[in-house]
């Protein structure tokens, strides 16, 4: 089952993209809904590869491992980005994590997460989970950029 949603964020698309690409800004935008808890500490930036997580439902429920699969596609020749998770966890067999950003014009940016998710019978409760998290992530999303990233905190 797949779930998109979109935003327009009063941000260029290279800010956006470079924001997206900082494990703290995964930390922001899940708080105080999800909590990750990396077993090796996550970079500053992304890097392309595999990173192993807990991950807490309000910090207090345990949700098994997650595995982050961080995929960063060449920037296309229309100045759009994308970030790829194909991750997988314990619930989920299955947890493809687009997030496309396009420029609306210099200072604005359509923001996209696309997620398809596979949990066998679970499917459909993870899918409104899933679909609650991305609300919640657009939600964070646009207070950041209200806040002009200042200061990028967990709560």
């Amino acid at each position: 089952m797949t779930i998109t949603l979109s935003s327009y964020l009063a941000i260029s698309a290279e800010v956006a993209f470079d924001r997206v690409k900082r494990p703290a800004l995964l930390h922001y935008i899940g708080y105080p809904l999800i909590h990750f808890v990396p077993s090796t500490p996550f970079p500053s930036v992304w890097q392309e590869g595999e990173y192993e997580t807990q991950m807490n439902l309000l910090g207090l429920i345990p949700l098994g491992r997650q595995l982050i699969r961080i995929e960063l596609p060449t920037p296309a020749t229309d100045g759009s980005f994308r970030v790829r998770d194909n991750g997988q966890g314990q619930l989920a067999r299955t947890w493809d994590h687009w997030i496309t950003i396009n420029p609306v014009d210099t200072n604005r940016c359509r923001y996209t997460d696309q997620v398809s998710v596979q949990a066998g019978l679970l499917t459909p409760l993870v899918w409104l989970f899933a679909l609650g998290f991305y609300s919640w992530r657009q939600y964070r999303w646009k207070r950041l950029v209200r806040l002009n990233f200042q200061p990028i905190t967990y709560s």
